[in-house]
């Protein structure tokens, strides 16, 4: 309708659009200006999307802890769904931040706390598979393979299978558990239904899967056609894989 446009209002909009396109640094520092003490501080969608960049970014996930608080005590009493994505929010910048902490206490320290909050974030966002994932790999990281294990079958529930990383998460899983020949069945089970441009992380895991259970001559082979394939990548789609990458399929096929 005619009227007047807020500035806040109008970096608001512009943060959400430069978001939709993948420019974070953009979109951060227009929320950053959106969110200070003299405009709308308290402006909930603003602070929750600050805190998930800030979560994918060592550097600032202690910047993205305080979004993420703020975010938490405004939904308190008037949005469960806003303050359970505060919870996740927070729980995945102590995460990041656990990955730099200068001392194992701290990082334990952080790592527990990360947990609590995304347990907290399950009990309001219990549908959320990324959610699930994120407790899977939290899990996993804290060497709770139990957890880890729960969380990752319940995710490929969820995803019925579609998504690569349900897949990968499940494998490694059961491979943390030293339950090698179930993760190849899930590796080769995830082979059948990935496209061929898809399947070399797929293929890497495959190797290290037979290495483990020492089968060198079948890993040598699952590294044939994983050269194979990244060979073809290149002849198809130019050079999308680095050099090194291919220089260790050779170094190994030819030990």
């Amino acid at each position: 309708m005619p009227g007047v446009f807020h500035h806040v209002d109008c970096w608001k909009v512009m943060a959400f659009c430069y978001s939709g396109a993948g420019l974070n640094k953009v979109v951060l520092n227009l929320l950053r200006k959106s969110l200070h003490n003299h405009e709308k501080p308290d402006d909930l969608t603003c602070l929750l999307l600050a805190a998930k960049i800030c979560s994918e970014d060592t550097l600032i996930a202690v910047e993205g802890m305080g979004y993420a608080q703020r975010a938490i005590v405004n939904a308190l009493g008037v949005n469960e769904h806003l303050k359970g994505v505060g919870l996740r929010m927070l729980g995945l910048c102590l995460g990041k931040q656990s990955k730099v902490s200068s001392s194992d206490f701290e990082r334990s320290h952080l790592q527990s706390e990360a947990l609590k909050l995304l347990d907290g974030a399950i009990d309001l966002e219990c549908k959320n598979s990324d959610l699930i994932f994120e407790l899977g790999v939290h899990y996993a990281e804290h060497r709770n393979l139990n957890a880890a294990l729960h969380y990752s079958k319940q995710f490929f529930d969820a995803t019925g299978g579609s998504i690569l990383k349900g897949w990968r998460l499940l494998s490694l899983v059961l491979s943390a558990q030293q339950r090698f020949s179930e993760a190849e069945v899930v590796t080769d089970a995830a082979l059948d239904e990935t496209s061929k441009w898809e399947q070399e992380p797929l293929l890497r895991m495959k190797a290290k899967l037979k290495i483990a259970q020492s089968l060198p001559m079948d890993a040598i082979e699952t590294y044939r056609y994983l050269l194979a394939l990244v060979q073809a990548q290149r002849k198809s789609f130019g050079p999308l894989r680095s050099l090194p990458q291919v220089r260790l399929c050779f170094s190994i096929l030819t030990y």
